[in-house]
């Protein structure tokens, strides 16, 4: 059911930003929708005013790009901001922020909220501010097609989940209720090689009550997270907290529409920090990878990225050898292309002239099946 207690800002398409009762608010102003666009998908929706003018004012003088700012933030706080409880829009000498906890985002939703990115909805959105450009603004400019390019990879990904929830149903791993559709495969007749392994990051756990200890296991979660989705080898989905224990690994799966699942925990004795991560392959219900690290509180923030970064490249490893494997082990017998690409991968590095011969043959087969693939 639709909550009626939120604003709801759509991004993709055609843009509007609506009322809890439906209502379009009036934002017509290009600058002013593409203002608005960039404190939305701001990771904390905040953002310094010195960049926002630097990407929508950055040809002009100092002074006149404050002053156009200025006049832009006036306009969308008069159209956003009601009479009643606190702004939706605020800004201070340094900072614009926007209350992400009144507003839902489109675009946020597809990196958070897998229930939403498999809806019919959502399949085929449009594009991020759809007919919107702003010649001139190179800085807005280069922002928009890096922007418009994730969302056409999350697009693309909603297809990838339904052959993951496919290969899930084959290893005979049970739907989450009545919640999750039997899915039926694309009408190709096969798996698209170019699709990437994808991995659901669960928010870590932690036995504490602590508020402190809570954000700590949440903040590592987004570490990792984000390490892991700058690899253009994986498709990523944020799962959200974990609310199983223990996890039920195939079902979850299933539910996100990934084969691999990363979970851990965050642990706080003293001053020592314990960080546990564990991946497994939901088809298989097998563990293919865990590692702990162990640093002190004092030290903790200025390890963190560095353990993230660690956890990504091993896991990115860890996924690519477990899809060779995989693929290596299991006779051709269909025209996956998928399965085709991995297990050519997986002989072609045997460096022996047998393998070589049928991972060039399986090559060739890819190409017959898709003759644009790179």
């Amino acid at each position: 059911m639709e909550n009626r207690t939120r604003h709801r800002l759509r991004l993709l398409g055609a843009f509007g930003l609506f009322a809890p009762d439906g209502t379009r608010l009036p934002i017509t102003s290009r600058k002013g929708i593409a203002l608005l666009a960039l404190i939305a998908l701001a990771r904390s929706g905040e953002r310094s005013r010195a960049w926002l003018q630097a990407q929508l004012w950055g040809g002009r003088d100092p002074d006149q790009a404050r002053a156009s700012l200025r006049r832009e933030l006036s306009n969308l706080r008069i159209a956003i901001n009601g009479t009643d409880g606190p702004p939706l829009l605020s800004a201070d000498s340094v900072k614009v922020r926007l209350d992400l906890e009144r507003i839902d985002v489109d675009v946020r939703e597809l990196h958070t909220d897998v229930t939403n990115v498999r809806t019919p909805a959502l399949a085929d959105p449009g594009e991020l501010l759809e007919g919107l450009d702003l010649p001139g603004e190179e800085g807005f400019e280069d922002w928009l097609r890096e922007q418009r390019q994730q969302v056409r990879t999350l697009i693309e990904h909603v297809h990838v989940q339904a052959w993951e929830r496919i290969a899930l149903s084959d290893a005979g791993v049970p739907a989450q209720g009545e919640q999750t559709p039997a899915t039926t495969a694309p009408a190709t007749g096969f798996a698209p090689s170019s699709r990437r392994p994808s991995v659901g990051v669960i928010g870590f756990n932690t036995r504490s009550s602590d508020p402190d200890d809570i954000a700590l296991a949440a903040a590592f979660t987004d570490e990792i997270g984000d390490a892991l989705s700058r690899f253009s080898t994986l498709f990523v989905v944020l799962a959200g907290p974990r609310v199983e224990r223990p996890l039920d690994h195939g079902p979850v799966c299933r539910e996100l529409g990934v084969r691999y699942l990363l979970e851990g925990s965050v642990r706080h004795e003293g001053d020592t920090i314990r960080i546990q991560v564990r991946l497994t392959d939901g088809v298989v219900r097998e563990q293919i990878w865990a590692r702990h690290f162990d640093t002190s509180l004092r030290a903790l923030f200025d390890v963190q990225a560095e353990i993230a970064a660690t956890v990504a490249q091993q896991i990115d490893s860890s996924v690519e050898i477990a899809e060779r494997t995989r693929a290596a082990a299991q006779p051709v017998t269909t025209a996956d292309a998928y399965h085709l690409y991995w297990r050519a991968n997986a002989l072609f590095r045997r460096w022996e002239r047998a393998p070589m011969a049928e991972a060039i043959a399986l090559a060739g087969q890819v190409l017959v099946l898709e003759p644009n693939n790179a």
